[in-house]
C-alpha cells in the first residue's frame, strides 16, 4: 500500500477499536490524528500479522488504544 492508503487504513482500525475500546472503559482521546506515530503502529501490526498468520490484527493493536 501507499503511504497515504496506509495511514488512512491504520488510522481507521485504531478508531474503531478504540471507539469500542472507550465504551467499555472509559473516555479518552484518540491518539493517532495525524502521520506521527502510525508507522510505530503498522510496524507492530505487520509483524504480529507475518508471525501469526491465523491471529486477529487487533491483537497487535491493543496497546496502542485509548487508555
Amino acid at each position: 500500500m501507499n503511504t497515504a492508503s496506509r495511514f488512512e487504513w491504520t488510522t481507521v482500525f485504531l478508531s474503531t477499536l478504540s471507539m469500542g475500546h472507550e465504551t467499555s472503559r472509559r473516555k479518552g482521546q484518540q491518539k493517532y490524528k495525524n502521520h506521527e506515530g502510525v508507522e510505530e503502529v503498522i510496524t507492530a501490526i505487520n509483524a504480529h500479522c507475518a508471525a501469526n498468520p491465523a491471529a486477529q490484527a487487533s491483537e497487535a493493536a491493543a496497546p496502542f488504544l485509548n487508555p
